[in-house]
């Protein structure tokens, strides 16, 4: 294609934008800053929330019939890099395949794709069979993901293992004086992210377990805090009252800092002893690789894949989640060497690799 005929964007990106925070969005903001110096024009349409930045970002939530209509007809994008856990929406990117030639990247990042991949025959089931097994490549951000993936149908050469993390463009950022502040007030300093997530009567990210072991800790630890970084996809933190009332309930609330307001967590870590990761399950954890290129010791429940040198605790045991954080504080200095030594992969390029084969292809 002559350069004067190139269309204005070469890919669309189906995700979301901040605010809020998450894990997505974050991966999301970093790649575009990446993709800038390569000379691929890409934008995003972000279903989630109100967040855009338009032209590059531009919400499309509560009106996204009206745009996909639009978008089939109209889009110049060539490739379209989905990330979605709906079915229907993967279903979507496939039949643009079928009607106008797109290539498709599928980014399977939620756990849910186990749940539908597993739950029998269903509408849901065959959209993801069908998005899956047509897509150009398949992005799954851990090997436990990618696994379900291969006995699906699609052909390995396909399915990548690419973790969400890039770095920081500009890793100087700090965070507001009231992170300062309570961290120098407070040793040692924990802190942890994530949402209230309730599902299946469990706490998916593990708050419930975050607050018993910082009950037991600051037996031995009078000066301990934890600075608690939540967001919420939907706007408010739903369930922030009742979370604050139980910390007030166990007398912790001198211990405690949250944030729900929009930010980015990453700075909080600078000042940061140990990231705690007590989720119950999760695809990734994009902030554990961010604890890890900041030397940051980390430890984390065994629910998924991590990476090394993260210290391990059986999924939902609050006894061994105590045990694991009393053993990394006892010999803290041993830990925060061998953490500060450790490497944490760039991800960039990986995605870029992929978007530039689809380009050319």
């Amino acid at each position: 294609m002559r350069e004067g005929s190139r269309p204005q964007w070469d890919v669309a990106i189906w995700g979301t934008w901040p605010p809020p925070y998450g894990g997505m969005a974050t991966h999301i903001v970093r790649l575009l800053e990446r993709l800038e110096p390569e000379d691929i024009r890409a934008r995003v349409f972000n279903r989630a929330s109100g967040g855009q930045d338009p032209p590059r970002a531009v919400s499309v939530r509560g009106r996204e019939v009206r745009w996909f209509l639009r978008f089939a007809c109209c889009a110049p994008e060539r490739v379209l890099y989905v990330f979605t856990g709906r079915p229907l929406v993967r279903l979507l990117a496939w039949l643009l395949r079928r009607l106008r030639g797109k290539r498709y990247i599928l980014r399977v990042g939620e756990e849910s794709l186990l749940k539908t991949l597993a739950g029998g025959w269903s509408l849901g089931r065959w959209a993801t069979l069908v998005a899956l097994r047509g897509a150009d490549c398949v992005v799954a951000v851990s090997p436990h993901l990618a696994e379900p993936i291969l006995r699906a149908g699609v052909p390995p050469e396909r399915v990548h293992v690419i973790p969400g993390f890039i770095p920081p463009g500009d890793p100087s950022a700090e965070p507001p004086a009231e992170v300062t502040d309570f961290a120098r007030r407070h040793c040692p300093v924990l802190s942890a992210n994530g949402q209230i997530w309730i599902e299946a009567g469990r706490d998916s990210y593990g708050l419930d377990l975050l607050l018993e072991a910082l009950d037991a800790l600051r037996r031995e630890h009078p000066g301990i805090g934890l600075m608690l970084s939540l967001y919420d996809r939907r706007g408010a933190v739903s369930g922030l009252e009742q979370l604050k009332a139980r910390i007030d309930e166990m007398g912790l609330a001198s211990h405690v800092l949250i944030r729900d307001e929009p930010h980015e967590f990453w700075p909080m870590l600078k000042h940061t002893d140990i990231f705690l990761r007590p989720t119950r399950t999760e695809g990734d954890s994009g902030s554990i690789r961010e604890a890890i290129y900041l030397g940051v010791p980390v430890v984390a429940s065994d629910a998924v894949p991590r990476p090394k040198p993260v210290v391990l605790f059986r999924s939902g045991d609050g006894i061994a989640f105590v045990e694991a954080v009393r053993s990394v504080l006892g010999e803290f200095d041993r830990y925060k060497t061998e953490f500060a030594e450790a490497t944490v992969e760039d991800n960039a390029q990986a995605v870029i690799r992929l978007l530039k084969h689809c380009l050319c292809r």
